[in-house]
């Protein structure tokens, strides 16, 4: 079911009834772009003048209590004795939790149309009539199957994956919970006012548009999250002494009248983050560092203990973590840099002195530990790149780790390449213009990087294949395979 939508032209009209002051500035459509709207300037604002006025620097004003955040859903909730309720009985644990459950119901009572009978009214209920299609809104989660698999063998294909699940065990959960409310049950679910693609969409919505305010933190902003991106931005958004948000103009750059208005959403982003994030990608403010992660391939062990492994590890989907110093220089595999901790403990065994027990504690709870040559290392767990140091075979461990993450990557880029050639066909079928050039952005750029990263491993496997002890063992596994 779609949401009903409001023109933009009545913007205007809802921010004077909610106290929202635009200060010669007004939300219109940017043509010939696919940014949607965006907010332009009325007036020249150039000069010393306006320089040396901070108010008339002022671009917009958003009283406080428009701001939507936890913290402001906790208070509608002191007014809302139903949604009160609701936000009991699901108990959000994450703070984006709370403020997606507020614009789901905000959903719903707009596709209802009579909100009368279900609380008490909010200004929100309104604004998200002027949010984006979700059409419109080119976050990857809401891409499409053949959209997606454009991203196979770049950070984002896991990253998309595990954030769908995560979604999807939100939405479960908070069906579940409030099909037991009957009020909840008639308007959420009876007539099937919202489904799973809607919870993506306001995910994708809050993850784009909230602004990390100065004293409020995270925060979506009406009006001001219409607000595009650019580099340089010619504008910054801060909260004044009254905890109103204000959009100002940078002192010592001028505004035309006609002249877009915009904010930087953040130099500290990198290609894969501003994509997931925000739909796509500004290659002319990346920072200086472009990091992302690939997951490990646990398989390439065949190891019986790698549960106990991961359990002891603390996370149940370990990365490698890659790095490129993009001021230095061109990629190359001096300027990359790898790391994943957890291969150090996958790549070893009892034979190695690994060891795990389990202990029982006072209070009847059995807890796992691991033990390494005797020592129990179980707050070190992530730290066995150091451990093995004083091992008398810890070049081989190290050969392991570095043939490991060779394999995982190798697998990775192979998926980028096998689709290198089909970029100079443009998009298939189905496939928006947008979303073909920022995968192939991102897949070009993750590509360099990934093949930078393997040149690097191979030379270190190379390296540590002149020890004595990497020597032959490996003449020994090479022994073993011809006589099979």
């Amino acid at each position: 079911m779609n949401t009903p939508h409001l023109p933009i032209e009545q913007l205007q009209a809802w921010a004077l009834l909610n106290s929202i002051s635009f200060a010669g500035t007004n939300v219109q459509r940017i043509p010939q772009t696919s940014k949607g709207f965006g907010l332009i300037s009325n007036k020249d604002r150039c000069g010393p003048a306006t320089a040396d006025d901070e108010s008339s620097r002022t671009l917009l004003t958003v009283p406080h209590d428009l701001v939507l955040n936890p913290a402001a859903v906790k208070e509608y909730a002191k007014e809302d004795q139903r949604f009160r309720d609701l936000l009991v009985a699901v108990l959000p644990n994450k703070p984006r939790w709370t403020v997606l459950l507020f614009l789901l119901v905000q959903t719903a009572l707009a596709r209802r149309g009579d909100s009368s009978a279900f609380g008490v009214s909010n200004p929100w209920g309104q604004y998200i009539k002027f949010l984006p299609k979700q059409s419109d809104l080119l976050v990857p989660t809401l891409w499409n199957e053949s959209e997606r698999d454009l991203l196979k063998g770049t950070s984002l294909e896991s990253a998309l994956e595990a954030k769908i699940r995560t979604l999807r065990r939100e939405f479960d959960k908070v069906r579940e919970v409030s099909s037991g409310i009957p009020c909840w049950d008639e308007l959420l679910w009876e007539h099937e006012m919202v489904e799973f693609r809607d919870w993506i969409f306001l995910d994708a919505v809050y993850r784009s548009r909230a602004l990390g305010l100065p004293r409020s933190g995270e925060s979506m902003v009406p009006c001001l999250d219409m607000v595009n991106h650019a580099e340089p931005a010619n504008a910054y958004y801060d909260e004044n002494g009254q905890d109103e948000v204000v959009l100002q103009q940078f002192t010592g750059v001028d505004i035309c009248e006609g002249e877009e208005v915009t904010i930087n959403y953040g130099a500290d982003k990198s290609a894969a983050e501003m994509l997931y994030t925000y739909g796509f990608l500004d290659t002319s403010c990346l920072p200086p560092k472009e990091t992302f992660d690939f997951p490990l391939d646990l398989a390439f062990f065949e190891c019986p203990l790698t549960r106990a492994k991961l359990a002891v590890f603390g996370e149940q989907q370990p990365k490698i973590h890659l790095e490129y110093d993009r001021h230095a220089g061109e990629i190359t595999p001096d300027l990359v840099h790898w790391e994943c901790p957890f291969a150090y403990l996958m790549c070893l065994n009892e034979e190695d002195g690994l060891k795990f027990v389990t202990l029982q504690e006072t209070d009847g709870k059995r807890e796992l530990r691991v033990q390494f040559q005797g020592e129990d290392v179980t707050e070190r767990a992530k730290d066995f790149k150091t451990l093995i140091l004083d091992h008398d075979h810890r070049q081989i461990f190290k050969y392991r780790v570095v043939m490991a993450v060779e394999h995982s990557l190798s697998v990775e880029l192979e998926k980028v390449n096998a689709r290198k050639q089909s970029w100079s066909h443009g998009p298939a079928p189905g496939v928006r213009l947008e979303c073909f050039n920022s995968a192939r952005v991102l897949t070009e750029m993750q590509r360099q990087i990934l093949e930078a990263v393997r040149e690097k491993l191979e030379a270190e496997a190379m390296e540590l294949g002149n020890d004595h002890a990497v020597r032959k063992l490996l003449e020994e596994l090479q022994g073993a395979d011809e006589s099979e």
